[in-house]
Formats: C-alpha cells, sequence, structure tokens
C-alpha cells in the first residue's frame, strides 16, 4: 500500500475535524507535489489537486519538509533567486531561513498568502525517518483562519502528523 493509501484515514479525520481542505505533498527537487487531498467543506475553498507543483519555499508543506535540513542544505535544494507567486512570497534567503528556524522550533511550518493569495496553511512534516520528504498540511481563506484558529489548527495538523508516522512506523513503511 502506498504512503498516500495509508494516510488516507487519518486525512480523512484532519478534514473531518477542520473543516478544511487537507493535504499530504512531498518534496520533489524544489518542488512540492500534491500526493493527496482532502476537500474543504465550504463552499469557499484554494485551488489545488493531486499531482499539483508548487515551489517548496512559497508553501507551507515545502518549508515544512526544508524545516528538517540545515542552512546549506536549504541553500543547495532551492533554485535562487526565489520565485514570487504573490505579493506575500518570501523569496528574500535570510527571511526564509528565520522562517524554517522558527518552524522547526515549534514543530509547522505556516503558508500567509504566500502561494494564493488570502490562503492561509499549516503543515507538519512527517520527520526523517518517516517519509522525510512528505509533510501534511491542512488550508482555509484568511477569513476563517484568523491566529487563533491558525494556533487550533496547528494542533490538529501535528496530531494527525504523530498518528501517521506511529501507523507508518507500525506498518514498517519508513
Amino acid at each position: 500500500m502506498s504512503g498516500a493509501g495509508i494516510a488516507g484515514p487519518v486525512l480523512d479525520l484532519l478534514a473531518e475535524e477542520t473543516g478544511e481542505a487537507v493535504h499530504l505533498g512531498r518534496l520533489d527537487h524544489t518542488d512540492v507535489v500534491y500526493l493527496a487531498k482532502r476537500e474543504s467543506r465550504h463552499a469557499l475553498r484554494m485551488y489545488s489537486a493531486v499531482g499539483r507543483r508548487l515551489p517548496a519555499h512559497a508553501t507551507a508543506l515545502g518549508k515544512a519538509i526544508l524545516s528538517q535540513y540545515d542552512a546549506a542544505e536549504v541553500q543547495r535544494r532551492l533554485n535562487w533567486p526565489l520565485e514570487a507567486l504573490t505579493p506575500s512570497t518570501v523569496t528574500d534567503p535570510d527571511e526564509l531561513l528565520a522562517q524554517l528556524a522558527d518552524a522547526r522550533k515549534r514543530g509547522w511550518a505556516a503558508d500567509e498568502g504566500e502561494s494564493s493569495v488570502d490562503i492561509r496553511c499549516v503543515a507538519v512534516p512527517l520527520g526523517t525517518g518517516c517519509g522525510g520528504g512528505d509533510a501534511i498540511s491542512c488550508s482555509a481563506p484568511r477569513s476563517r483562519m484568523d491566529d487563533a484558529r491558525l494556533s487550533e489548527i496547528a494542533a490538529h495538523v501535528t496530531e494527525a502528523a504523530h498518528s501517521l508516522r506511529t501507523l507508518l512506523k507500525r506498518l514498517g513503511e519508513h
């Protein structure tokens, strides 16, 4: 069974708990590729699709995965100069590295309208011993994800990532 297939029940539960779009993504060179998706139950939602690729530096999924690497490895993995997808996309190397350090400390990364205007996203890496290039995320329009909701969603995504890591270890996937 594939990692995306194994992740299905965890993604289903996370989508049910949050009511928002949920993704499993993988770092592929300088991009994140969506491997699995659960839709938001709301009419107003972000566009994404399994197989879609976005620059890692502009997504919470990508930043969550990149936060597992030191600065030299991040510099090596990305195409410089970084492309701005929206006016909020972080393209400054020092600012990106600071965001990755913050993500490393708190255990999750955020996207503040960096890949899609007015969409906020929280992502948690699955860890170097368990799909080191994978992460899960939850995204919603800014109108439904203020700072308090972002923190609440981060807790749900963190718990889902922990559940998925435990499941994958138990199944001997990684």
